[in-house]
């Protein structure tokens, strides 16, 4: 006795492998549309994150760093009671941090929007551009 390991789906699965098939066609025909929204997304995920760095790099890191040597080559600390960063800069470094995940997320809400956009109007064979994802 041998048992069947096909899917039970009502009507079999060849209505599923139309629908998966003309998706591809679709994401195939309109690759463009598809690459330039997806490099301007990555493109503003990366200018959050070089401007969240460049901002506390100059105004957390480099203010301390002379401090830092300063105080080090003239008191040294026992290696036990020494801090990574000072205690006032800590909030405005989180702070900073929870504000870039926000206005990340924020972003990537907007461009998911624009690309669900995007691929209804391809799939109503509706005519589609770059601009969709805004």
């Amino acid at each position: 006795m041998s048992v069947s390991t096909s899917p039970i789906v009502p009507g079999g699965m060849d209505p599923i492998g139309r629908w998966v098939e003309r998706a591809f066609r679709v994401y195939r025909d309109h690759l463009q549309i598809w690459l330039l929204q997806g490099l301007i997304y990555a493109g503003a995920a990366l200018a959050i994150i070089v401007l969240a760095s460049t901002v506390l790099i100059a105004t957390h890191i480099l203010p301390l760093t002379p401090h830092m040597l300063l105080q080090a080559l003239l008191h040294p600390v026992p290696q036990a009671k020494t801090q990574p960063f000072p205690p006032h800069t800590v909030g405005p470094f989180a702070g900073l941090i929870v504000i870039s995940i926000l206005v990340y997320l924020l972003l990537a809400a907007l461009f998911s929007a624009g690309m669900t956009r995007t691929a209804i109007k391809q799939l109503r064979d509706e005519r589609s551009e770059v601009m969709d994802l805004f």
